[in-house]
């Protein structure tokens, strides 16, 4: 299970003061202007937000600290078959270390009947949903942080109780890359979000099958890295390709 580690605001001592005599300022060489500074022998043009950058990315490990976090990502192709596998040796796969700290579950395959490819409805993305927070309840509380799913295509991500009011910015989306590229029996579902201050990226897909489909395979990864834009409520977009 792999482990993953982010950077917090500073804990608060006399350690973390700010020393002014420390900071880096322009040379004597450099003649100012209201927005930038220009480096008389170089002739380079410096922005004061290149200069504030480089300040801040010098003095990061002086505001900032380091924890270690635990990251479960699973996928499970189920086969149209309904939700009665325990999944318990799956989703605590390591019983010697601690649970962890989120979960992204993947699922393929999660209804095959033609009300879930014509309609996008089924009763199978409740059932399966369920099976995995029957095992979560007794690793520790968890709370589902964001649910999607195209057809068969379902993607969960979950974070401990403690931990869910440090989730921001989630946002999920759908791209269909299936019968003449438009139909979800194939395609991609993707969940970003900020986790204190890491971002990430999670990408379940289900592409083209078969030996000598590898070409279509190829396509359908591309249509949904071009496809996922990720838009936010305030206009902004993160795509996964710029």
């Amino acid at each position: 299970m792999p482990s993953f580690i982010t950077r917090y605001p500073p804990k608060t001592n006399s350690a973390h003061q700010t020393d002014i005599s420390k900071m880096t300022y322009p040379s004597p060489h450099t003649s100012s202007t209201s927005n930038f500074y220009i480096d008389e022998k170089a002739t380079s043009i410096v922005t004061r937000v290149q200069i504030r950058d480089e300040v801040l990315q010098k003095r990061e490990n002086d505001f900032t600290y380091l924890q270690p976090f635990r990251l479960f990502i699973g996928t499970f192709n189920v086969n149209g078959k309904n939700a009665t596998k325990d999944l318990t040796t799956w989703l605590h796969c390591d019983d010697t270390k601690e649970p962890a700290h989120m979960y992204a579950i993947g699922f393929q395959e999660l209804d095959l009947s033609p009300g879930a490819f014509l309609f996008n409805t089924s009763d199978r993305e409740k059932e399966w949903r369920i099976a995995v927070e029957h095992v979560l309840q007794n690793l520790g509380k968890y709370k589902l942080v964001e649910q999607v799913r195209l057809v068969g295509i379902m993607l969960l991500v979950y974070v401990t109780e403690d931990h869910k009011e440090n989730v921001t910015e989630n946002i999920s989306e759908t791209v269909a890359t299936g019968i003449m590229g438009t139909m979800g029996n194939k395609g991609g579902v993707g969940v970003r979000l900020k986790f204190h201050k890491t971002t990430f990226c999670f990408i379940n897909s289900h592409l083209a099958a078969h030996e000598d489909e590898c070409d279509r395979r190829n396509q359908d990864y591309n249509d949904i890295c071009n496809g996922i834009k990720f838009e936010m409520e305030n206009g902004k977009a993160y795509p996964i390709r710029s």
